[in-house]
């Protein structure tokens, strides 16, 4: 069980990595 959360938590982190990369990448244009 804990073990699934860690990896929904790592697939979320890694969501959230990309869409603040667009946002940064918004941001600098």
């Amino acid at each position: 069980m804990r073990y699934r959360i860690k990896k929904t938590e790592e697939l979320v982190g890694r969501q959230l990595d990309r869409i603040l990369d667009r946002l940064n990448f918004f941001v600098a244009v």
